[in-house]
């Protein structure tokens, strides 16, 4: 079950105009730099301006796939004109043939990228989400576009509003999909990879503003990040992987010039703190890093403007988001300890190889001897990232979770630093050959400076296949666990598009019963809510092993459905109370009721009135309200008086047709220990209905038939001579 070709076209689409405002507006904001570098701004600038439009608009008004587009139109159309009026101050010129060559060898990379991002699917021709983390984000990117608005109620429990804490990534992707028209499927499949792209994209505008180039050995080395279940990584689709993008976009606009920087990593601060507040404190860490270098390097200014807008977004976001994660920080670093229940990671040089490790400590002297401010910050960086892990590890010192991500962020920076090595060993290397031409003349010649090169070159080839050589079979040898298999997401994305198709104003199906280790997952997908997941995220343990009895009793106890209000039943069933609609989906209805009544006098005379009662059963609360349809279009609600017999002795005729059907419509009334009151329905379900008929027959006496079918009323009138 791959990827169609127009979800294909599609997601295409979706980058390009993810990218086109932003790159509009890069020509206007900085009139310096490179079309790679436009294309990174323009992705990371639209991304964090759409996201933050939408998320302040979302407190006013519900936001749909029209306010987007609409806003999407404007954002477009805003720096046209003053781009059309500044035309003569903006020029284009043709690449020289070493750009093109690069742009080349660029492109190449960016596939191998996408190549090794993607490897977790292609290799366990798996295509759907690796990680519960992944199904947990599918969940609340539903319940954004459901509900159209910041807060919503839990799309797993249907529990209590809430701000979610990654609300910007929902947000974000939310976007993404509406304007892209791609399925959330292509978008878990395919926005790694693209991420991904945009990291190595970012890594290689930094490594080129350089003295020292290595743009293009930073976005190989970036293929290389591991990724696990156990501190995430690139390959899943969670806000980390968007944060590693963001992280070296911060560099790249801190490395810009003038004042107009400072409000942009303002925002993209801000849109952090909102989207992954564990990636907002390493962007932190990263902009202190650098500019603790500006200001070595007497940029006090620019050191101390960058540090300030470090800091406010936080307090900004403290307002937005839950206070409870900055508590814990804060108590975290005042030494409380927060015990995580995941098992503690070894840092090893396995995850990157000995070789890109050896290439990153290389680096780190060249950084500390000669380098500047960016190559420093990157170093520093790291060495930070060590040190939160060592603390956490050694002293339980930090937040499971800074501590969690900060693998990724050390992974990031060091392979961008190990670029900056392999540079520099091709440039010692071209200048070693060099020296030995000069004192080897004879032997070189002119050739010299091209044996150099090439020298270089091959080295730098040399190491970058023994690199891949020996980290690809790690890559596709890491286990990922499958909770579902691609049957069964069809089947939950079937329940989706057709669930609609059996509600009615009776019947919301709002509650399901399944197998708690797939509950969130198939409330992610369905946006049916469950009860009991032992999967992530973990609610309603306590009646997990009920669960289970009940799926394992195939359906069969309307007790544990009428209990918890359950309607939806995933699973093999046995139970006629139970419609099947699809392959393992059963609706419930409810337990219909039983229909019966009486009339007084039992044996009346001539002009004498019937009394009709009903002494209709129920196994659950109480009957409190019904209707009486006595087949000649005459329609009442409660007991019925006014049936008249026309002759004087108790076993006359009646009139309608000498025969009459009472049609009983039930609405019965739940409640239970929960302290809610669960108005249940009219019965009735799926095209079924209760039919009580009674007749009398002066052989036979008094009979009372009960139906339950689909069957038409009139077909089971009869006639009684």
């Amino acid at each position: 079950m791959g990827i169609e070709s127009i979800e294909y076209a599609r997601f295409i689409f979706g980058i390009f105009l993810m990218i086109l405002p932003g790159y509009l507006c890069s020509l206007l904001i900085f009139k310096k730099m490179n079309v790679v570098e436009r294309v990174a701004f323009g992705f990371g600038f639209s991304l964090v301006i759409s996201s933050l439009i939408v998320m302040l608009f979302s407190l006013l008004i519900k936001i749909t796939p029209f306010f987007l587009f609409l806003f999407f139109g404007i954002y477009i159309a805003i720096p046209i004109p003053f781009l059309v009026a500044n035309k003569k101050n903006f020029s284009f010129s043709l690449p020289s043939k070493k750009g093109i060559i690069k742009a080349i060898i660029l492109i190449g990379i960016l596939i191998f990228v996408f190549y090794m991002t993607f490897l977790p699917h292609s290799v366990n021709k798996y295509y759907l989400p690796l990680h519960a983390d992944e199904w947990v984000h599918w969940g609340y990117i539903h319940g954004f576009i459901n509900s159209g608005h910041i807060k919503f109620p839990n799309p797993f429990t249907g529990g209590n509003e809430a701000i979610p804490p990654e609300i910007g990534f929902h947000v974000f992707l939310a976007s993404f999909k509406w304007l892209s028209g791609a399925s959330l499927k292509t978008i878990f499949l395919l926005m790694p990879s693209l991420l991904a792209i945009f990291t190595s994209l970012a890594a290689f505008c930094l490594g080129e503003r350089s003295k020292i180039k290595f743009g293009l050995e930073a976005s190989f080395l970036v293929a290389f990040i591991p990724t696990n279940v156990r501190f995430l990584g690139p390959s899943f689709l969670i806000p980390l992987s968007l944060g590693l993008f963001l992280a070296l976009f911060s560099l790249l606009l801190a490395e810009r010039r003038g004042y107009k920087k400072y409000a942009l990593i303002f925002l993209l601060i801000l849109f952090t703190a909102l989207a992954h507040p564990p990636s907002a404190v390493a962007m932190a860490i990263v902009l202190l890093c650098y500019s603790i270098f500006l200001a070595m390097e007497k940029k006090y200014k620019e050191a101390g403007f960058i540090a300030l807008v470090t800091f406010i977004p936080f307090l900004v976001a403290y307002f937005i988001i839950p206070t409870t994660y900055f508590e814990m920080g804060i108590n975290a670093i005042f030494g409380e300890e927060y015990i995580s229940r995941l098992p503690k990671v070894m840092l090893s040089l396995s995850y990157l190889g000995k070789v890109t490790w050896g290439l990153f400590f290389l680096a780190s002297f060249i950084a500390i001897y000669k380098g500047k401010a960016l190559q420093r910050g990157i170093f520093l960086s790291a060495l930070a990232f060590i040190s939160i892990i060592f603390l956490y590890d050694k002293y339980n010192f930090g937040l499971p979770i800074i501590y969690d991500r900060s693998f990724s962020y050390l992974f990031l920076f060091v392979t961008v630093l190990a670029g900056y090595g392999l540079a520099g060993i091709k440039e010692y290397g071209e200048k070693g050959i060099k020296y030995v031409g000069m004192k080897l003349e004879k032997f070189f010649g002119e050739r010299k400076d091209l044996i150099a090169k090439g020298f270089g070159i091959a080295i730098v080839i040399a190491l970058c296949l023994i690199i891949a050589f020996y980290a690809i079979p790690v890559h596709k040898g890491e286990p990922y666990y499958k909770i579902i298999n691609e049957k069964e997401f069809e089947r939950f994305e079937w329940i989706r598009c057709n669930i609609d198709d059996y509600k009615d104003e009776y019947h919301s199906f709002e509650k399901a019963a399944i197998d708690p280790i797939k509950a969130s997952i198939f409330s992610a997908v369905t946006g049916i809510h469950t009860i009991s997941s032992t999967f992530w995220p973990k609610y309603g343990e306590g009646i997990s092993k009920e669960m289970n009895t009940f799926l394992a009793g195939k359906g069969k106890d309307i007790d544990f459905l009428e209990k918890h209000d359950l309607s939806v039943i995933y699973g093999e069933c046995e139970n006629k109370n139970l419609e099947k609609i699809y392959k393992n989906v059963y609706l419930y209805y409810g337990l219909p009721p039983r229909a019966n009544f009486t009339f007084i006098p039992e044996e009346a005379e001539e002009g004498e009135a019937a009394t009709f009662i009903s002494t209709s059963t129920t196994p659950y609360g109480e009957i409190i309200n019904w209707s009486w349809n006595l087949g000649d279009g005459n329609i009442s609600n409660g007991k019925i008086d006014g049936l008249y017999f026309k002759e004087g002795n108790a076993r006359a005729r009646m009139e309608m047709n000498r025969s009459f059907t009472i049609e009983m419509w039930l609405c019965p009334n739940f409640s239970y220990d929960d302290g809610k009151t669960h108005e249940w329905f009219l019965w009735y379900g799926g095209g079924t209905y209760i039919d009580c008929f009674k007749h009398w027959n002066n052989m036979d006496g008094v009979e009372a038939l009960l139906f339950t079918g689909t069957e038409k009323l009139l077909n089971l009138l009869q006639e009684v001579e």
